[in-house]
């Protein structure tokens, strides 16, 4: 998968949770799926909007920005 933005990564991840509780893509499918793509890519300023979107900020995953 390539995914150019942080939004469209986001989106195709929660996919992966359809049936399942909501408190488990709030409480840790979100993250994961941020983790991931900032481990593979460099976050852009739109990333970065959207990151604060969903209420994180980018030194939330300081480990894994340049």
């Amino acid at each position: 998968m390539n995914y150019t933005t942080l939004q469209a990564f986001v989106s195709e991840r929660k996919k992966d949770y359809e049936g399942k509780p909501d408190w488990m893509w709030e409480d840790e499918g979100v993250v994961y799926a941020i983790e991931d793509y900032l481990s593979s890519c460099e976050a852009t300023p739109e990333d970065v909007a959207y990151m604060k979107t969903l209420g994180f900020v980018p030194e939330d995953f300081e480990d894994f920005l340049d």
